[in-house]
């Protein structure tokens, strides 16, 4: 079958409630299950030869989507996982107890082979809950979390990338599964980086009272002239430095995209977070 693929999209454009899954870094498979027979397949539907993975023909049967990984499901392990999917693919015995199965969606029979499923993304997720039962560690549930809004996105994004990994899967709720790239499912992995002239400073609130609350920074990204706020990536020391540490300073930021200020005309920043002072600009 074709899986259904993540676009990038216009991340400030995303409506809430959504739900955010951990981007695993591995090889993308699916896995079909039918009267304790099972097969792996790439996303390009290439079979790959699995021998000593018999808990995969335990699952009920039906069509399981997921990420196959190594243990972590890491940036780190991106090269190593591959190598060995990749001999698996053209026949060769490895190693199957290093991998991982991060299962995130599941199909019946039926609507993976005729390419048709109406149920929504919450329903898909709760079938697969009921058929995961846990009790083999190499298949496992795919971690998700509801997402109300930007802010919390921003929050859940930044400790995925913390912890190393890729990024996020946005998914809503509601969203059936089509077997092509969709706008359903949204990318937020790709990080960027500018570097802006700090102009002014926004005093800190509550426990950031009489600190810097955030930095208003200027330049041009991308070709377009940008002005934005900067306080999300801030330590309690960067925060209690006084504003000539930063003033007329260049500020590397990192960011997601260029997107039009709601309050200004002005382009701004989609989550932009702070780096560093460049002292050597």
């Amino acid at each position: 079958m074709n899986v259904q693929l993540a676009k990038e999209v216009a991340l400030a454009k995303l409506q809430f409630p959504l739900v955010a899954e951990l981007k695993y870094d591995g090889v993308r498979a699916y896995i079909v299950v039918k009267s304790d027979f099972y097969v792996a397949k790439t996303r390009n539907n290439k079979v790959i030869h699995l021998r000593r993975t018999p808990q995969l023909a335990l699952l009920p049967d039906g069509v399981y989507d997921c990420e196959i990984t190594l243990d972590s499901g890491k940036v780190t392990d991106r090269t190593k996982v591959s190598g060995l999917i990749n001999s698996a693919i053209h026949n060769g015995d490895i190693d199957e107890s290093l991998l991982a199965f991060n299962v995130f969606d599941y199909l019946s029979l039926d609507d993976a082979f005729t390419e048709t499923c109406t149920k929504p993304y919450s329903v898909r997720r709760e079938e697969l809950v009921g058929r995961l039962d846990g009790s083999h560690d190499s298949i496992r549930l795919a971690n998700a979390i509801e997402i109300a809004n930007l802010q919390q996105l921003q929050a859940t994004y930044d400790g995925a990338i913390l912890l190393g990994y890729e990024g996020l899967i946005l998914k809503h709720p509601t969203s059936p599964y089509v077997f092509k790239r969709t706008k359903h499912w949204a990318k937020m992995k790709e990080t960027k980086t500018a570097d802006l002239k700090c102009i002014d400073y926004e005093p800190g609130q509550g426990k950031y009272d009489g600190m810097i609350g955030s930095l208003l920074c200027q330049g041009i990204v991308e070709g377009q002239f940008v002005e934005v706020s900067v306080g999300s990536g801030m330590t309690d020391a960067d925060r209690a430095a006084d504003f000539s540490v930063y003033r007329n300073k260049v500020i590397e930021v990192k960011y997601n995209t260029v997107i039009q200020d709601r309050l200004g005309s002005t382009p701004s920043l989609f989550l932009p977070r702070f780096v560093a002072v460049r002292f050597d600009k």
